[in-house]
Parts: structure tokens; sequence; C-alpha cells
């Protein structure tokens, strides 16, 4: 009875140990960079053997204080995980994430007034879709609808 409560005790604890490294880590590969007209909050891990890169696909990496993008290339630390842009208002500008360096999933651009643009889908860094919202688009959606768009005067 005394060696399993011993033994649950011993795998208590590893787990614990083991949930720290990991918050440590995932804490020191968080990076942010201010700008005068952005803010940058990105996450960034230094790059292993498995990193096969590709010379036709696009990588962003991050070196000092600026991500860099080369083609068939990293020389730093490569970009892994969500990555949020923002505009000195506050308002989202980009967002989206990275994995192994290149861009994938859904990515979504906002104008500085919190409107959204454009969302485009990315699979292992290769753009597969793009939609660009417009405003004449949504002021025909209003028109089919019986609606008129108002104008305000600036």
């Amino acid at each position: 009875m005394m060696r399993s409560i011993l033994l649950v005790c011993l795998l208590s604890i590893s787990q614990l140990v083991l949930s720290q490294k990991n918050l440590t880590t995932t804490a020191l590969n968080r990076f942010h960079i201010s700008r005068n007209d952005t803010l940058q909050e990105f996450f960034a891990r230094r790059p292993v053997k498995k990193d096969k890169v590709i010379d036709s696909k696009k990588y962003y990496w991050y070196n000092g204080d600026s991500i860099l993008i080369t083609k068939g290339g990293i020389s730093g630390r490569v970009l892994d995980g969500l990555y949020t842009e923002y505009f000195p208002n506050k308002n989202l500008r980009e967002k989206g994430e990275f994995v192994g360096g290149l861009k994938s999933g859904t990515w979504r651009y906002w104008n500085d007034e919190g409107e959204l643009l454009a969302t485009e889908k990315w699979k292992k860094g290769q753009k597969i879709e793009r939609k660009q919202k417009t405003k004449k688009k949504k002021t025909e959606l209003l028109k089919k609808k019986g609606k008129t768009a108002k104008h305000k005067k600036k």
C-alpha cells in the first residue's frame, strides 16, 4: 500500500515539473515588437533539424528586433504559433498562425477602423484562397435586401 502511495506521489510531482517546464518554454518563445505604426506579438523558436527548408517557399523568422522573410532559408528563430499585429489604436491589423516558419490556416486582415478587409487560407506556406471584402459588395447586398446605404459627410 505504501509503495502505491509513493508511486502516485512521484508521478504527480513529475507531471507538475513537466507542466512547469512547458509553461516556461512557451513564455520564453513569446516576443513583442513595437514600432510607431504597429505592435506585433508572436511565438518563435530555434530551428531544429526536422525543419526541412524548401527553396520555393517563403519562411518567416525573427532576428534581433525584426521579422524577416526569406525564400528557401532561415537564419534566426522560426515563427511558430499564433501571430497578431495591431494598429496604434489597438485595433487588429493581421492575425494568423505560423507552423515551422510558414503561414498556415486562416489569416485575417483588418483596416484601422476594425473592418475586416480580407481572409486567406494557407497550407504549408502556400496560399490556397483569398476572399477580399469590399464596400461595394456590402452596398449591393443592402440594395438587394431593400435597404439603402447611408453615407456620412466628412
